[in-house]
């Protein structure tokens, strides 16, 4: 893997359901030199606040040198507090924590978050959906599932955003809107997002593991139907701000 990361910074996901297999991944990611680690709150015994802090700093502590992320992911995890209560308690008792991935639909929280201590932390927005919202309040690095096959469009959001071409900017927010919308009519996000992965980006991830289904022949289907659509919708776009018609 040190061989396929071509520049890129990599984050080690160490999440799991007790402390004591959350540690052994994280010192198996310093020992084999990543640049962070992010975990999201245990999903099966949901935490407070303190003992969600106390579960990341026990498990951060394990890997000292290693920027600490938290994955706040509450359709996930269920786990649903305010990141600002959580960024200040986390900075307080987690010398390493560097910042949050935050893949949820509180943009004022997020903005909080941002500001937080003079905007010291890193705070990654998660929601692709909501990326221009994003942008509007300071938005400075994102982590999203669509921007592997469709970074295009993404960028020239983000171009048009700081051009101050609004218009553009909701135009590629609209365009993107589609492919969410895929995800989550497929009933798999995961396995539909391999999928559009393997047709927009030409990289075959493989299947799911269990428990998430297969994507079945009819899905897939469908799947390249609508990406036809999509495709053809993407290019129209293009066109007009070109202005070809």
């Amino acid at each position: 893997w040190l061989q396929a990361r071509q520049g890129l910074n990599l984050i080690v996901h160490v999440t799991c359901q007790s402390p004591v297999e959350s540690v052994a991944l994280a010192e198996h990611a310093a020992d084999i030199g990543v640049d962070a680690i992010g975990m999201a709150a245990p999903s099966f015994y949901t935490p407070e606040l303190e003992e969600l802090v106390e579960f990341c700093r026990e498990v951060a502590e394990h890997a000292p040198e290693l920027p600490f992320y938290y994955y706040h992911i509450p359709s996930k995890t269920g786990t649903v507090f305010s990141m600002f209560e959580f960024i200040q308690r986390a900075a307080a008792k987690i010398k390493s924590f560097a910042g949050i991935k935050f893949t949820h639909y509180d943009i004022m929280d997020y903005q909080r978050c941002l500001e937080y201590a003079g905007g010291r932390y890193d705070i990654l927005f998660g929601r692709d959906e909501y990326l221009l919202a994003g942008l509007a309040v300071g938005v400075q690095g994102a982590i999203g599932s669509t921007y592997n096959y469709a970074a295009p469009l993404y960028t020239r959001m983000i171009t048009a955003f700081n051009e101050g071409d609004l218009e553009t900017a909701r135009r590629c927010q609209t365009r993107s809107h589609g492919l969410v919308r895929l995800l989550m009519e497929a009933g798999n996000d995961i396995a539909c997002g391999k999928a559009i992965m393997k047709h927009l980006g030409g990289i075959d991830c493989g299947p799911c593991r269990l428990p998430l289904p297969l994507f079945s022949e009819e899905q897939e289907r469908w799947l390249r139907k609508e990406l036809q659509d999509w495709k053809l919708l993407a290019a129209q776009h293009i066109r007009e701000e070109e202005g070809d018609g």
